[in-house]
This record gives structure tokens, sequence and C-alpha cells, in this order.
């Protein structure tokens, strides 16, 4: 009796060890029978930045409200995956969460590339006004659920603008310049206004410009701070192209798994989180403006509004031509939704 007591025992024991390597139980089979739930969240923004105080803040909801039931494992500065690499991992199921830049999805998921289409906002009201907006989140939601993806909440990473080796304060500055972009409506923004323009992760920024293989790149000005490219780059421009196109991406497949009371409190977090994130990105860029104006040969300047104007009739028509082919009949609604939520 001791003997068979003791094989059963060896083979549980032989049992759980195979379990452990190949991952298994699952996620979803703790969630299934009330037992802990580990949540690997990435980013790919540095330590310091709001968005990942902003996963930090997400965390600690979650923990605290689902008493020890939740766990939350936060992987910053791109320590699982760069950001160019979420795409492919996370509608898989490789990975359960992640604070993604969305315009690097209108690959996958074209509608995304609506808050991406820079020149399209009066000022940063209008882009929460369209972000919050009901119909454009259905929209938008249906498209990603075809891709084995669910948007938990938009993350506000802050106005985005160029940091480059020389000013950029008129159209004809542009020619030559090389200019590292983040997605590829980006790319357009860039190459409508004269320049040349390539997708890198913005890991790669820095050592870009500090090798001189790029002139200058969208981004920040809290990732101007974050990531100190104002050591390799002194020209800030301090007049808004547009606003980061973030979002907490969950896998599909793994939300599928959840009961409906960790839905619930997943999202009911990731609800306070948005809003959180949104002041914390306008004291952010406030802070770093400050910061960047106070740097020894660091320049700030602004573009003439009419200047601007002049960028945006250039721009617009070949980011709307794409965003129309990509999105079809989505297209329309979103771009209607958007004019409509110009005004409060």
């Amino acid at each position: 009796m001791k003997t068979n007591t003791h094989r059963r025992t060896q083979l549980k024991m032989m049992a759980a060890a195979v379990g452990l390597c190949l991952g298994i139980p699952s996620i979803a089979a703790h969630a299934a029978d009330g037992k802990r739930i580990m949540i690997r969240f990435a980013g790919t923004l540095p330590v310091a930045h709001h968005i990942t105080k902003a996963q930090e803040y997400f965390k600690k909801l979650v923990e605290e409200r689902s008493k020890g039931r939740i766990t939350v494992q936060v992987y910053p500065a791109g320590q699982l995956y760069k950001d160019v690499d979420l795409v492919d991992v996370i509608p898989k199921g490789s990975l359960e969460m992640a604070i993604a830049n969305l315009g690097q999805w209108s690959g996958l998921v074209p509608q995304m590339a609506i808050f991406d289409l820079t020149g399209n906002w009066h000022d940063r009201d209008h882009f929460y006004r369209a972000q919050d907006d009901g119909k454009i989140r259905d929209v938008i939601a249906k498209a990603m659920a075809k891709k084995d993806v669910h948007l938990l909440n938009t993350i506000d990473y802050g106005e985005g603008t160029y940091i480059t080796n020389k000013p950029l304060k008129t159209m004809e500055d542009f020619k030559g310049m090389r200019i590292r972009a983040s997605t590829e409506y980006n790319t357009i923004q860039v190459q409508t206004l004269g320049g040349a323009s390539s997708l890198i992760s913005s890991a790669e920024v820095y050592q870009g410009l500090s090798l001189g293989t790029i002139d200058g790149a969208i981004t920040g000005p809290s990732s101007f701070i974050s990531r100190k490219l104002y050591e390799v780059a002194k020209y800030d421009m301090n007049s808004s192209q547009g606003y980061g196109n973030f979002g907490t991406v969950v896998s599909l497949k793994w939300w599928n798994t959840l009961p409906q009371d960790v839905k619930d409190l997943l999202t009911a977090a990731g609800k306070e989180t948005e809003a959180w994130c949104r002041k914390a990105a306008q004291t952010a860029d406030a802070q770093a403006w400050e910061k960047l104006a106070a740097v020894p040969g660091n320049v700030v300047y602004k573009v003439e509004p009419a200047e601007l104007d002049r960028w945006r009739k250039v721009m617009m028509p070949p980011q709307v031509k794409l965003f129309k082919e990509r999105a079809g009949q989505d297209a329309d609604v979103l771009l209607e939704r958007v004019e409509a939520t110009r005004n409060p």
C-alpha cells in the first residue's frame, strides 16, 4: 500500500514538473478554477516615462482589488519585446497584455490608423473626444476582434513632434532630412513634406541620432527627456504634430478564458488608468518643455500657424487616401465621427 501511495506521489511530482516545463497548467486554467492569475504586461518606454508609471498604476489597482488573486508583472523598456514585435506576439497569445503604439498596428487592423492621421486634430481635447466616441470604439473593437486582439483602454503618450539636428520651420527645410518615423502614416507625413523617412524602433533613435544615420525623429517631448535625445539632437519643435496613439492591447485568446468578474475588474482598472494617464501626459509634456528650454545649447522653437496649415494641406490627402483604401467602409464612418467630435 505504501509502495502504491509512494508511486502515485512520484507520478504527481513528475506530472507537475512536466507541466511546469510546458507552461501547464495554463493561465486560462488558473482563471477558470479561481486560482491565481499571472499577467505579463509588456511596455517599451523607459522606466521613468509616465507610460511606464501608468503600467505600475494599473498593476497596483488590479492587485489590490483582486486581493492577491491576480499578479501583474510589468516589463518596461522593451525587456520582453520591442514595440514593432508586439503586433506579432499578442494576437498569437504568446503575451497577455502590452501598452503598444497603435499606429504600428495599422497593417493588421487598418481602422486603428484613425488616431494616427497627422493634421486630423483641432487640439488635444478633440483627440480625447474622438477616443471616447462610442461609435469609433465600436468600429475599432470589432475590427480588432477579427485579429484576436482586444483594446482594454487608450493610453495618452502626449504630444508628437520633431527633434532634429537643424530647425524645421518651413516645408523647404525638410529637403534632404532623414527622419525616423514610428508608423507608416508618419512616413507619409515626412515624405510629403520633402524629407526621407524610415521606420525604426524607438529604442534605436538615440543611437541613430548619435551616429548620424538619421537627422531627426518624430517622437514626443516626454521621450526627448526620458531617452535623453536632447544630448544628440539640439532642435526641439514645440508645435504639436499630433498625439501619441497608444493603448493597452490584450490577447483575445487569453481574454476569452477569463471569468467575467476578472474581465470586469481589469476593464475598470483600465478605464481608471486611462484617465490617470491623460493627466500624467499633460504634466509630462509641460515639464519636458521646461527642462528642454533649460538645457544649454538646446533650441526650443515654434512653427508659424500659417506654415503648419500649409503642411496640413499637403499631408492629409495622401494619408486619407491610404486610410480609405485600407479600412474600406469603416474609414468613412470613422472620419465622419472625427469631424463630428471636432467641437465640444
